[in-house]
């Protein structure tokens, strides 16, 4: 090991005599990288319908976690589509209920994002991210950084009555609403840790990204007192959370650390977006 380890540092040593004396490398990897086994053979599948009258904005495609082979694809718009056995449906019309969603698909006000419950043949459950103006509901969370408050950025739990169906019918319930003060940089993608099993502590964990807000200068991403810039780790069975709507698990990093100015939704912080 000694020995293994002293060649090394000679050859570093060398390498680093050699380019600063002049003689560079004119090529570090002289012998070329071949071809693996490997082939990717990349053919069309199905056409998303146009919205609006363009060309499907899509985002996310996510196989249903019933073991019934469909996929479910968001159009930032508003839609939901569901293919099964190579034909494309929609599922439903998001926007068509939340009457409040900001319309708009560019930057980050669609339709973002989705993810079923890993329970979602038995419990209907699934979740979908999209932003509303200001004025049209009470935000769990504000932020005080910056005056400007130009959007609230939204989690909705819906539930399906048949899960099976292709096409949905349910209710839904408000889950999370946080102030953005831009169109930017709010809550994007939302999921389950796709290993988690029946029993595991992360098992129904939904975790939500939450970007900076892009306002800057800004150190929300640096603050345990602020969602912006974190990853939160939330339980969507639970009710212990300020607004009685989901739960604050009790291992997550912050949840216990007896600080009034952390909040225990956060799992991760100090991201951009």
């Amino acid at each position: 090991m000694i020995r293994n380890t002293a060649a090394l540092l000679l050859c570093a040593g060398a390498l680093f005599a050699a380019t600063h004396t002049g003689a560079q490398l004119s090529d570090p990897i002289p012998e070329s990288i071949p071809y693996g086994a490997l082939t990717l053979r990349v053919v069309d599948w199905v056409q998303i319908p146009n919205s609006d009258g363009a060309p499907a904005q899509l985002n996310v495609a996510l196989p249903s976690p019933d073991n019934s082979g469909r996929v479910f694809v968001n159009d930032q718009r508003g839609y939901l589509h569901v293919i099964q056995n190579n034909t494309v449906s929609e599922y439903f019309d998001v926007y068509g209920v939340l009457t409040n969603a900001s319309t708009e698909w560019f930057f980050g006000t669609g339709l973002n994002s989705f993810a079923f419950h890993p329970d979602f043949a038995n419990n209907g459950k699934f979740y979908t991210v999209h932003m509303e103006a200001p004025t049209t509901g009470t935000p769990d969370f504000i932020q005080t950084e910056h005056t400007n408050v130009l959007r609230h950025t939204i989690v909705t739990e819906w539930t399906a009555l048949d899960p099976a169906a292709n096409t949905f019918s349910g209710s839904h319930v408000e889950l999370l609403r946080v102030e953005a003060p831009t169109y930017n940089h709010a809550i994007q993608q939302i999921g389950f840790n796709p290993t988690a099993e029946p029993g595991d502590a992360d098992y129904g964990m939904l975790y939500v990204t939450h970007g900076d807000g892009d306002e800057l200068p800004s150190a929300r991403a640096q603050s345990l007192n602020s969602l912006h810039g974190s990853i939160l780790r939330l339980d969507t069975a639970g009710n212990n959370s300020s607004n009685g709507r989901y739960g604050i698990p009790s291992d997550n990093p912050f949840a216990n650390d007896g600080n009034p100015d952390t909040l225990g939704e956060i799992w991760a912080y100090g991201f951009r977006n």
